[in-house]
């Protein structure tokens, strides 16, 4: 979780993930992920300097035009989810007791 890291760590997550995928790949990451959805203005500050154009959050909502790039909401989707489990979630129908 980047908000729980040195600014050294922090760097390093940030920094040498982007340059990874640019290795790896030969495409720049434009967009990131925040590792369990955990962030904090140092987190998004980070991924600012480092060249992002945005990244994704857990926390629930709608991306709006007033939402901040770098803290995009989205809807978590558990793991090992059916298919037509998922066409009701996408649907926004959930089972008791579970959260977006």
């Amino acid at each position: 979780a980047l908000p729980r890291l040195s600014d050294d760590e922090l760097a390093e997550e940030v920094v040498g993930s982007w340059e990874t995928i640019r290795r790896e790949t030969g495409a720049a990451a434009e967009f990131f992920a925040y590792p369990y959805g955990r962030w904090d203005a140092r987190a998004r500050d980070a991924l600012r300097q480092t060249g992002y154009r945005g990244a994704v959050t857990l926390d629930p909502g709608l991306v709006t035009r007033e939402a901040d790039p770098w803290a995009l909401p989205r809807v978590n989707v558990p793991a090992g989810i059916s298919g037509p489990a998922f066409e009701c979630w996408c649907a926004g129908l959930r089972p008791a007791g579970r959260d977006a």
